[in-house]
């Protein structure tokens, strides 16, 4: 009798390559899954080398204890570990590792050597490993502790391999992985090459000294220590000052027990404090480590662990929230003030009484109703930012200044049709160093003089670019300094913009970068934290919006070379914001959508005041 089964049994190749695609994402999860063994191994010193952005090759070694033939011959099977024995060690988890699946699914999707050896042994042992073969295993001369070779992945998977990403993308995932070990392991001495340059040479020190030694003198000046412990938690480590912001999230890391984490809710108990002192879209920066007991904290939640779970965390929030607020007030950044730690929503809030079918504006704060005929409205004609709550329900993602004047999408207010005259005895008022007043024909206008100055250096920008114009100026002195190796790899991926724009510099294989003139806009003092942060800015925006090269290059420009809120303004630089502003393409809308002037009319300001 012939049957037709459906369902079948997966061969042990495909099974392997299958759960391998769990751990082993890109070469980046193989540099984190080695280093996390070597860590576990007790190694004092680590060595990292890639060549092809890990794609051709990846070697990691180390001093740890190494392992015996037989230990050596168990360690690439899957489900092998020396970490967890019982139900008990599964519940307080203290090593990184514990599933014995990284060399396993590392060894399914490509070629792989270990080189291995005890301290008390006369020599060590190398296991040869191909895809659905047989494991190789010969003594061999070797120095103590383990080496891991990692050749050609995914070469037998081209499905995974087509999806990687270019070379530099590969290269900048690796450099932010092996920073974050380097920040918290700061204790361990860390080498890390891309092919024969040298990216990392970082010896045991302080956790403030390696924050310098990997992110450079400006970060470190502006960071302070936190120190804050409960009955639950100890959270240490470093923030930076509101100086210290910036507009990626490349200098934002968080530890659990000194492993690294991703969650928006935690990270929101750390920007919070910092509300209303940053620049928009800018981020603090901060190395930060909670440490609980193990016990209180589940691991085991995500494949490759960088997600976690805690037993209570509010509780956590609450003590990160306050640990931050604290550390701001001591150095007089912000005030103490109390939270109510269960709301994380705006301080406006929406309330529906009873007797009414329609919406009110509440202020938390004060418990004031605010009458919604005070409200105007935004331009829906302007490129206002795309609305990105995909019809989400409950809280509202919109600022308190959105709710309290119901700026919202779409509505009937018009900017205006023509370009505003700018008259020598126009009287202009800075309010909170933040908007500039001026009067209009019909009412007022509201200028943003940080979007403003943004749009005019983004429109110079692009000139610049696209032209022979000279935005440029030379350094009476070349200023040398040393910027992140990802930044290096942008730097010459777009050198040639660069150098349009009015950058003029060299790079050096030892990670430092020599600046020899600036565009126009930028200060001698501020060459070397210009450039980094318009590198920054340029690979957000590359990954936010589809725009070519030199359209990012000149937002990012723009944004970093701006008036920041906050800058006291004299009235000749007022008046001349505004006319360079009105000679602008597109005076009313600034590179990354956001509106430049808004106008309130005379009759809208006389209904205010009940006039009308």
């Amino acid at each position: 009798m012939e049957h037709n089964n459906q369902i079948k049994i997966l061969p042990e190749y495909i099974a392997n390559q299958i759960a391998a695609g769990e751990v082993v994402q890109r070469p980046e999860s193989v540099v984190k899954e080695l280093v996390e063994n070597s860590l576990d191994a007790g190694a004092t010193s680590i060595g990292i080398v890639v060549k092809g952005s890990g794609k051709t090759l990846i070697h990691v070694l180390d001093n740890g204890k190494g392992m015996s033939r037989e230990d050596l011959e168990l360690a690439p099977l899957r489900h092998s570990t020396s970490k967890i024995l019982t139900q008990e060690d599964l519940e307080k988890i203290q090593t990184y590792g514990f599933r014995g699946e990284a060399l396993a699914s590392i060894s399914a999707v490509a070629s792989m050597e270990i080189r291995t050896k005890r301290a008390q042994d006369e020599h060590g042992w190398s296991l040869k490993s191909e895809p659905n073969q047989p494991f190789q295993i010969s003594p061999i001369n070797c120095d103590n502790g383990t080496q891991v070779f990692v050749r050609n992945l995914f070469f037998n998977v081209p499905a995974r391999k087509k999806f990687l990403k270019s070379d530099i993308t590969e290269y900048r995932y690796i450099t932010e992985t092996v920073t974050r070990f380097a920040v918290i392991h700061y204790d361990k001495r860390l080498v890390y090459y891309d092919s024969d340059n040298l990216v990392y040479d970082l010896h045991p020190s302080s956790q403030e000294e390696r924050i310098k030694n990997v992110f450079g003198e400006n970060i470190a000046s502006e960071v302070v220590k936190v120190d804050f412990s409960t009955d639950l938690v100890s959270i240490r480590g470093f923030i930076g000052k509101p100086a210290a912001a910036r507009p990626t999230g490349n200098y934002q890391h968080l530890f659990v027990n000194q492993r690294p984490v991703v969650s928006k809710n935690l990270n929101y108990a750390i920007f919070a404090p910092f509300e209303h002192q940053l620049e928009k879209n800018y981020k603090p920066f901060y190395v930060i480590n909670i440490e609980i007991d193990p016990r209180k904290v589940d691991i085991n939640i995500h494949p490759q662990k960088h997600e976690v779970k805690f037993d209570d965390e509010k509780l956590i929030f609450s003590a990160l929230h306050r640990a931050v607020t604290e550390v701001l007030a001591k150095y007089n950044f912000t005030s103490v003030h109390k939270v109510d730690k269960s709301e994380k929503s705006p301080f406006f809030r929406f309330e529906v009484p009873e007797s009414s079918k329609e919406n009110i504006l509440v202020n938390r704060s004060t418990g004031e109703v605010i009458d919604r005929s005070f409200a105007f409205k935004q331009t829906s004609n302007w490129h206002a930012p795309i609305d990105r709550s995909f019809g989400t329900t409950g809280q509202s993602s919109r600022s308190a200044f959105d709710l309290l004047f119901d700026v919202a999408p779409k509505s009937d207010f018009q900017p205006p049709k023509d370009r505003i005259e700018i008259s020598d005895d126009v009287q202009f008022l800075q309010i909170h160093n933040k908007y500039i007043l001026m009067q209009s024909p019909s009412g007022v206008f509201i200028i943003d003089q940080h979007n403003a100055h943004e749009r005019i250096l983004y429109e110079k920008a692009l000139r610049a670019m696209n032209s022979d114009f000279s935005n440029m100026q030379v350094l009476l002195f070349p200023i040398s300094s040393a910027i992140e190796p990802s930044q290096i790899a942008i730097a010459r991926e777009i050198e040639q913009e660069l150098r349009k724009l009015g950058f003029d510099f060299k790079l050096y294989t030892d990670g430092k970068i020599e600046i020899m003139s600036v565009p126009l806009d930028i200060s001698e003092s501020e060459a070397i934290s210009s450039f980094s942060e318009i590198l920054s800015e340029y690979v957000k925006l590359l990954q936010i919006k589809h725009s070519t090269k030199r359209d990012s290059l000149a937002a990012s420009y723009a944004c970093r070379s701006a008036v920041k809120t906050g800058q006291k303004l004299s009235p000749d630089e007022m008046l001349n914001l505004a006319r360079n502003l009105m000679q602008c393409n597109m005076p009313y809308v600034c590179p990354h959508g956001r509106p430049v002037v808004l106008e309130i009319s005379l009759h809208e300001l006389d209904k205010s005041f009940k006039r009308v």
